[in-house]
């Protein structure tokens, strides 16, 4: 039987004969990692931070600026407190004001859950499929991304989960980053890091990295120098992560 291309796809099709594949991609992506921030990038929970820097400076007795917060996203605590909100200098009581912040987070969202950045577990899932390695580079203490996985459990989808327990250096530096990079073997010029932070992007760069903002947080631009900017992760998908490793 002589069919035409189009008469024989169709024909395929009707006999579920036709398998056409979602996703092309080289070989390069097989070499590729991602990165992600946690906190903006695959969960938003810029409110339920707030409430809790509110409610523990009104427990202490101190002045917070939601604006000073949010220029600094991406900071650890002791850096938030020390130098953007001025609350003490001395080491002792910023290590027991940072872990009681992460404390009242912990509670606020057990009454008030996190949600998914939309995209993010359709993402998750796609390069699962394809066996991508992926990790999470976060300044967040690694309790608070637990108490997430206990109500919403990602944890499968990360080879590795890099916290700020984990690093001496808060983000700009690129630490985070290289020992994400580091513990799912993938070498950081084949790495691709999502982040929502311009601290977090300038991190990603320092460690070689290509870097993808996403503007969950903050405006367009402030992404400057970011390779990819996206409004979340819906605008994002493989063959776009191809196209950009490659290039």
């Amino acid at each position: 039987m002589n069919l035409s291309p189009i008469t024989d796809l169709l024909h395929n099709l009707a006999f579920g004969l036709a398998i056409i594949p979602p996703f092309e991609y080289s070989s390069n992506i097989m070499e590729l990692g991602i990165i992600f921030d946690w906190d903006g990038t695959l969960v938003d929970s810029s409110e339920q931070h707030n409430q809790s820097w509110g409610q523990l400076a009104k427990e202490a007795g101190f002045l917070f600026s939601p604006e000073a917060h949010h220029e600094a996203i991406g900071s650890k605590n002791e850096r938030l407190i020390s130098q953007v909100f001025g609350w003490t200098q001395d080491p002792a009581q910023i290590q027991a004001i940072a872990l009681r912040k992460e404390e009242i987070y912990r509670e606020v969202i057990q009454k008030n859950p996190v949600k998914l950045i939309p995209g993010a577990l359709e993402l998750l899932v796609d390069l699962a499929k394809y066996s991508i390695p992926c990790a999470i580079g976060s300044s967040t203490p690694r309790k608070n991304i637990e108490a997430v996985f206990q109500k919403r459990p990602l944890n499968h989808y990360f080879k590795a989960i890099i916290t700020g327990d984990d690093v001496t250096n808060s983000k700009p530096h690129p630490e985070v980053f290289l020992k994400a990079a580091k513990a799912i073997n993938c070498p950081p010029i084949n790495c691709i890091v999502f982040e929502d932070a311009h601290l977090g992007i300038t991190a990603a760069l320092a460690a070689g990295m290509k870097a993808i903002a996403l503007t969950t947080s903050l405006p367009k631009h402030m992404f400057s120098d970011a390779h990819h900017v996206v409004s979340d992760l819906t605008e994002i998908n493989l063959s776009e992560l191809n196209q950009l490793l490659v290039h």
